[in-house]
């Protein structure tokens, strides 16, 4: 079965591309966010394995904003990555909540593109640089 697609404003499949990916590489920053903080709690609070475990299936299971709450809380990141964090997710959060609503007027007509491109680029550059910092974060507490 073939379905056609109508005809697309320019650049429309490519900001759809950058888009799926932002959305990915920000579920990827979740993970890399929930690993950050069982390896902490494993490495400086002394958690057991199967309490690292649960953790980390809570802070899966719940919207990002919760293990970053539990970071804040109990697992501090250096002011520099903290400030990082916290921007991915502003940007993550439009990305998921904002975005369809604010972009679908725009893109209905074919414009923006380029500037949701651009900010779904951004996105996406941001969760591998993040996800970079958070790995090297936990080889330092784990000394891999």
């Amino acid at each position: 079965m073939t379905i056609e697609i109508p005809d697309q404003p320019e650049g429309f499949a490519t900001l759809c591309e950058m888009t799926g990916l932002a959305v990915m590489l920000g579920q990827k920053v979740q993970y890399a966010l929930a690993g950050y903080f069982a390896t902490y709690s494993g490495a400086k609070l002394g958690a057991t394995v199967d309490a690292v475990k649960a953790q980390m299936a809570s802070h899966l299971s719940k919207p990002m904003g919760a293990v970053i709450g539990d970071i804040d809380k109990h697992a501090p990141l250096a002011p520099e990555i903290w400030e990082k964090v916290k921007s991915f997710q502003t940007e993550r959060n439009w990305l998921v909540h904002d975005f369809d609503e604010e972009a679908t007027p725009h893109l209905a007509v074919g414009e923006k593109i380029p500037d949701y491109t651009t900010r779904m680029e951004s996105i996406a550059g941001a969760a591998l640089e993040l996800m970079q910092l958070l790995d090297g974060v936990g080889k330092d507490l784990t000394g891999v």
